[in-house]
This record gives structure tokens, C-alpha cells and sequence, in this order.
């Protein structure tokens, strides 16, 4: 149970802080199954530099996109994978090229799957109230946001040519982090981080269309008590 636990904070770290809350920062999730709209490329904004003003102008809903990542902290790599595909999330986690954690969540039920006997717990939790349409169209920059960006150059992003750029946070300090968009739709295509500490970690996305089904076989109960019922 501890050792779980411990899993789980490493991927909300690796994930809702250092990658996923970055990537996040850029595109909106489209859970509504609706028809992304081409976005029409502004090179003006704030920060006076057309090329990243394309890519922070550019935001647009995304159905599919793959997230992967690998991590070193503490003298230990991680690979993490986050893949979302409309309403479906899926991660999976793994350690020394051993999984060690897979969670798939399809609308208000999650599935954590049991390395004891390969089978998967499943959970439903009651709806919850969401955003109102008008703040789910928000973008996520403000003016208030006292980020600031550094142009590096371009770098390759496996087929693609990509823009580098530092991104210098000052509530950030303890760490150097980068974020790679390409120069055809300025889309984020990678994003890196190096600690201070010797930590590092690097995640790449991909926005090809993608599938997450209901695993099988599962069985009732909670893989952190063992006795509740599945909804």
C-alpha cells in the first residue's frame, strides 16, 4: 500500500506538475467529441516575437494526444505514458522497464489494474459538476502571467523542425525547464526539464488518433481497501 501511494505521488508530480500542467498551459483537452476548427496563426501578442506568439495564439481543442515521458530523480527512471482520447485517460506507468502502475479512467469510472492477479479494479464515482461552457473555452495564458520565454533556436523533433525555447518562471527556481513547438502548425511537440539536484526529466507529444478501451477481466472492489462494492 505505501509503495502505491509512493507511485502515485511520483506521477502526479511528474505529470500534473512538471509535464502535464505545462502541456496544459498551451492546449485545452476537447472532451465534447466536437469538430476542432483550424485556428487561424496570430504573430501578435505580448511577448513581441511572432514565431512565439504563433504558437501561444494558436491554441486550439485537442481530442487525441499521446504524452511520453522519462524521468531520473534521485538516481531512478521513470517512463510514464498519458494518452487521452476524448473522454478516456489512460496511464501507465513503469520502473527499471517493470510496470508498475495502469490506470485507465473512461467518464466517471476508473480501472487500476491489480499486478497480483492482472486483473482490474473498477470504480465509479458520482458526477460531478463541470465548467461552464464559457470557462471551458477560455485559454489558458493571461496578462497577468509573469512567465517569460528565451528564444534558443531549433532542434529536431523527430520528423519535424522545432523552435526551443527556455521557459523562466520566477516562481521556479530550482530548476531549468524548455519547451519545443514546431515551425509548420506550432504545436508543442516536447518539453524538458533539468534540475538542479541532477533530476531530469523529458516528455514528447504526439497527437495522432488514438483508442482506450474497457480492459478485461475486471472485478469489484477498491485496490485501496479491497471490500467496497463497484458502482
Amino acid at each position: 500500500m505505501k509503495k502505491t501511494i509512493l507511485i502515485i505521488l511520483a506521477i502526479i508530480i511528474v505529470l500534473g506538475v512538471g509535464g502535464y500542467f505545462a502541456y496544459t498551459k498551451f492546449v485545452k483537452s476537447d472532451t465534447s467529441g466536437g469538430i476542432l476548427s483550424k485556428v487561424t496563426l496570430n504573430p501578435n501578442c505580448k511577448y513581441n516575437d511572432p514565431d512565439l506568439c504563433k504558437f501561444i495564439n494558436g491554441w486550439k481543442e485537442i481530442k487525441y494526444y499521446t504524452i511520453n515521458s522519462n524521468d531520473v530523480n534521485e538516481g531512478v527512471q521513470t517512463q510514464t505514458v498519458f494518452k487521452l482520447a476524448n473522454d478516456k485517460t489512460q496511464i501507465i506507468s513503469s520502473q527499471g522497464g517493470k510496470e508498475v502502475y495502469n490506470v485507465i479512467t473512461i467518464g466517471d469510472t476508473t480501472y487500476t489494474k491489480d499486478f497480483n492477479d492482472n486483473q482490474w479494479w473498477k470504480m465509479t464515482a458520482k458526477p460531478t459538476e463541470t465548467a461552464s461552457p464559457s470557462e471551458q473555452d477560455q485559454p489558458n495564458f493571461n496578462e497577468s502571467d509573469q512567465t517569460t520565454y528565451q528564444k534558443i533556436g531549433t532542434d529536431a523533433c523527430g520528423n519535424l523542425t522545432c523552435f526551443k525555447y527556455q521557459e523562466i518562471d520566477p516562481n521556479i527556481t530550482d530548476s531549468t525547464q524548455y519547451i519545443y513547438f514546431d515551425n509548420k502548425d506550432y504545436q508543442l511537440r516536447k518539453m524538458s526539464t533539468v534540475g538542479k539536484n541532477g533530476s531530469s526529466s523529458e516528455a514528447t507529444i504526439d497527437y495522432a488518433k488514438i483508442s482506450i478501451s474497457e480492459p478485461s477481466p475486471v472485478k469489484s472492489g477498491s485496490p485501496y481497501q479491497g471490500t467496497t462494492p463497484a458502482e
